[in-house]
């Protein structure tokens, strides 16, 4: 099934209304919503920025967008479908979900096996499932580490490598939490550079709003579960004001700028 929301003449990929979500208490009694009536939309190409401060709701909402986080109340779809049960086989061969931990996300021996997992899970043929992998790993720059142990790789590269595994199955959507966390510089800079290239839609939520800034177009701001700004991502990110009522701070790039 592909998708066929419009806003205008671009596809909405992503399109919430009204999220609530409340994780389960141990005692089973009602829990505060790390998310409150929460709506919001992704279209074609685009690039989303997702900041808040620890707490706000960030993860949850890229959870919940992959199915990993049911019993939620409103609407969410991603391509035209609802985030239900049924779905969600579908769903994950268009959305894929980036963890901010890489070693949770590949468990293979090497970097060619972990990438052609899911096409090669989804029962594609052999001669498919090389092509898929391999243009991955063009997409994400690491051809010569297809060969390369897991355990072999620096932190950077395995944030390509699960990057890589996401892309190999065809995601139109790409997931990512706290894509820069623990990378050196150059590799920062090669994904800043590989994830501007991507024609997918990128959803991105980070702490990191410098990151933010060199990729995203449009930034939503969460705190305390609920929606307080969404927009072009530098008014967001240069409004100060903004940003410190919900326990952020202004990019080093605008604080350069201020003398700060």
């Amino acid at each position: 099934m592909g998708c066929d929301r419009k806003e205008g003449s671009r596809l909405k990929k992503i399109e919430i209304e009204n999220l609530t979500f409340r994780y389960k208490s141990r005692d089973k009694g009602q829990t505060a919503p790390v998310l409150k009536e929460a709506a919001f939309f992704a279209e074609d190409g685009e690039s989303v920025g997702i900041i808040g401060a620890n707490g706000a709701g960030k993860s949850t909402l890229l959870k919940i967008l992959v199915g990993l986080l049911p019993g939620y109340e409103g609407s969410v779809q991603v391509c035209g479908m609802d985030v239900v049960k049924e779905n969600l086989s579908a769903i994950r061969r268009k959305a894929g979900y980036v963890f901010q931990d890489s070693d949770s996300q590949l468990f293979m021996n090497t970097v060619y096996e972990d990438v052609a997992f899911a096409p090669r899970n989804y029962g594609m043929s052999e001669e498919k499932v090389k092509e898929r992998t391999l243009e991955a790993l063009r997409q994400t720059g690491i051809e010569e580490l297809k060969d390369r142990h897991i355990y072999r790789l620096s932190g950077g590269q395995k944030k390509l490598a699960a990057i890589a595994s996401v892309l190999s199955m065809g995601a139109e959507i790409l997931l990512m939490d706290e894509p820069s966390a623990a990378l050196d510089p150059g590799n920062r800079r090669k994904l800043i550079h590989i994830l501007n290239e991507l024609p997918a839609v990128r959803l991105i939520a980070s702490h990191d709003l410098d990151f933010i800034y060199d990729t995203c177009g449009r930034t939503v701001l969460l705190s305390e579960g609920e929606i307080v700004r969404a927009g072009k991502t530098e008014e967001i990110l240069k409004d100060e004001e903004l940003l410190a009522s919900h326990g952020l701070e202004l990019p080093l790039s605008f604080r350069f700028m201020k003398g700060v």
